[in-house]
């Protein structure tokens, strides 16, 4: 039943790929579904030296809550080595370490009798150290189930990161009674997942949600990529942070990003990457009610300090998808920036999804990539879908110069994880 399902989805992405053979294995590009039973959404990707990693979630088919964590290893070809499943959980992310895989995400209980409806879903912090064969060999939670509301301690795990010196860090947001949420970071002893230490910062008195990345700077300290939102009555103000901590410190460095437009625009962070001059940031741009949402792109300096005239804004709608600043609130698409990675000339690679218009778009949400220079001109960009919903969630570089994505297909509500390895000028073929 499985493979009939991934078959379908298969025939149906590449209806508009003009592409006639489906099997990939021997492909240097190659498109694989990973689902089953069920919902499966596609999280995070990571390669390793004989293949790649892939973090999703399998989810509740009444309530479209995650409920199972998943994680999949392939070789080169996508073809799945192991599986591994951790129920009553959603994921955050993964990273490599040199003796195996931390997985980062949230541990949750369900409680549909609880009065409040941000009282249904509580969670907790979860990590979990695998061996290179996908066992388990840690796992530790942090929060706590309790249910008075008076006692709860919600913490989210969003991102997790390794130090050059062997510390694990993870980025996530804690909900204390009565209060936002907060920034929440900590460093884990490595092999236990003990807390050596952890922090959390209320910064402008908002919710946070973070980004997908966390990293270490060259100065050894932590950064990563928030959204500072403001949820009133029908609508929505948020703006871009990038906070730079020094580890069981303070702030170094909390350059915000579209502050001073919230009287008309919101901006969200969804992914930073480290480049060669600093790092890079993407995410989405859009009105106070939710509409007319766009891509945007900024670079940083290595210390986390923006760049000045380093933001560039891209409209799917747009013929030439790059609009100047003076157009960007006049979007009649809704796209959706929501991953990117730094390419070895320089530039980057942005990805994210465009709604299908009258010109452009096979239907619904297609996964939009743009390759760009340090300028934020785009140098080539592909549209990838089929009659479905297509979203991207991270992008990484390959060895023989191309890239791999990971993220989601949704054809008429049926969702499935898929992987997708391009070459280095964005085609899907032999």
């Amino acid at each position: 039943m499985a493979r009939a399902i991934v078959l379908i989805f298969l025939l149906l992405f590449f209806s508009c790929q003009n592409i006639a053979d489906v099997e990939p294995e021997n492909r240097n590009t190659l498109i694989h579904f990973y689902g089953g039973l069920g919902n499966f959404e596609g999280k995070g990707i990571e390669i390793t030296n004989d293949g790649y990693l892939i973090i999703g979630d399998s989810l509740g088919s009444n309530t479209g809550i995650a409920r199972r964590i998943v994680v999949i290893k392939t070789d080169f070809q996508g073809n799945p080595v192991w599986r591994k499943s951790f129920p009553d959980g959603s994921a955050g992310g993964l990273k490599v370490i040199n003796d195996g895989i931390i997985v980062i995400g949230d541990k949750i209980e369900i409680d549909p009798n609880a009065e409040q409806l941000i009282d249904q879903v509580k969670r907790m912090l979860w990590i979990i150290k695998l061996d290179n064969n996908g066992g388990m060999v840690n796992s530790r939670t942090f929060g706590t189930f309790s249910a008075l509301a008076s006692e709860r301690k919600d913490i989210r795990g969003f991102a997790i990161t390794e130090s050059g010196t062997g510390s694990i860090y993870s980025s996530g947001t804690i909900r204390l009674p009565g209060t936002r949420a907060q920034a929440f970071v900590a460093e884990h002893n490595s092999l236990t997942l003990d807390t050596v230490w952890s922090k959390r910062y209320d910064l402008d008195s908002r919710d946070y949600v973070n980004g997908k990345s966390v990293h270490v700077t060259q100065q050894n300290d932590i950064i990563w990529a928030t959204s500072a939102t403001l949820d009133q009555a029908n609508v929505s103000r948020s703006y871009l942070s990038i906070p730079v901590l020094n580890p069981n410190s303070t702030f170094d460095n909390n350059q915000v990003f579209g502050r001073e437009e919230e009287t008309s625009l919101s901006y969200y962070g969804s992914d930073i990457q480290p480049s060669p001059n600093g790092f890079g940031v993407i995410g989405t741009y859009k009105s106070l009610t939710g509409t007319n949402a766009n891509i945007y792109f900024l670079q940083t300096d290595p210390l986390g300090n923006i760049l000045p005239g380093s933001d560039h804004y891209y409209d799917g709608a747009s013929e030439t998808l790059k609009i100047d600043a003076a157009s960007k609130g006049n979007s009649v698409s809704d796209d959706e920036g929501s991953a990117l990675i730094a390419t070895t000339d320089g530039g980057f690679l942005i990805g994210g999804s465009s709604t299908t218009t009258t010109n452009k778009g096979n239907g619904g949400k297609d996964i939009l990539l743009m390759k760009i220079d340090f300028l934020g001109n785009i140098i080539w960009n592909k549209i990838f879908g089929g009659s479905g919903d297509e979203y991207v969630s991270a992008i990484r570089n390959t060895a023989d110069g191309g890239y791999v994505l990971c993220g989601t297909l949704d054809l008429a509500g049926q969702k499935q994880m898929l992987i997708m390895k391009i070459d280095k000028n964005g085609n899907l073929n032999n």
